[in-house]
């Protein structure tokens, strides 16, 4: 799982992505160039984290988008489906009015376990098993509207590199307010007896060596959010914009929001 910038990606919604560290969006297919009217994206401006379960309902989001009924957002499962975790994260900080790690307790209590078993039970049937394969389903729906899949979560990072690779796949993300969770992938030094001093120096060495300016550029230009590097720059589908982060909470915090999510 891992700290995560989570969003959501769906037929017709916004935009995101990570790096050093990563952040997730919802994920949306417009059914045509990225820049024509996106209904359900704009109809998703201002919505926060804690909502979503809510707009999964049967007319979830009939005062946002009038006939689209409630929203089908996919929460793949399987492997390479951090971002799913991450929304789950954001989610259930929102229930919880987290403003900073949510607590053991309250990640295992009934008011966070519900609203994600809810999240969960709102799902699509047909669960696609990764972030890309529901990337994929998205691509494939001729009318956004009546899709079996209206978003899914993704990281920005993510998007960014799929809609790179399908530039005419009619995929764009959309930022969610609230904390939101980033996947983040740090280097790191080793220390442990087991180690020879070789290993221990080399692994510090590699770490000097990402951090330098020329290193790290071509993981921003990959669309990861680096330290001391600009931000990469917004396209169509991947906005890049501020987000408020969410700390990352505990191994026994996180088992039971995973837990909680993936409750048949």
């Amino acid at each position: 799982m891992g700290t995560a910038v989570d969003r959501l990606v769906g037929a017709a919604a916004g935009r995101h992505a990570g790096g050093a560290l990563g952040g997730a969006d919802l994920a949306c297919h417009v059914a045509g160039p990225t820049r024509r009217a996106l209904p359900l994206a704009r109809s998703l401006d201002g919505v926060a984290w804690v909502d979503v379960p809510v707009l999964q309902g049967p007319r979830g989001l009939a005062r946002r988008a009038p006939g689209w009924g409630g929203l089908r957002l996919a929460l793949p499962t399987g492997d390479d489906s951090d971002a799913t975790y991450l929304a789950a994260q954001s989610i259930a900080a929102g229930v919880a009015h987290a403003v900073g790690p949510i607590a053991d307790s309250v990640a295992r209590g009934p008011q966070v376990g519900t609203t994600l078993a809810r999240l969960a039970s709102g799902a699509p049937k047909a669960r696609p098993e990764t972030t890309v394969d529901a990337l994929n389903a998205l691509a494939a729906q001729k009318d956004p509207k009546a899709g079996a899949i209206h978003a899914v979560p993704v990281t920005e990072q993510e998007l960014y590199a799929y809609t790179a690779a399908h530039p005419d796949s009619g995929i764009v993300g959309v930022a969610l307010s609230g904390g939101t969770a980033s996947a983040t992938f740090p280097a790191v030094s080793l220390d442990d007896q087991s180690l020879s001093d070789a290993q221990t120096h080399g692994a510090a060495d590699f770490v000097t060596f990402l951090g330098r300016d020329a290193n790290a550029r071509p993981l921003a230009a990959a669309g990861f959010r680096v330290p001391d590097q600009p931000t990469p720059k917004a396209t169509a589908a991947v906005a890049f914009a501020t987000v408020e982060p969410l700390p990352a909470p505990s191994v026994a915090a996180l088992t039971a929001i995973a837990d909680a999510v993936t409750t048949e």
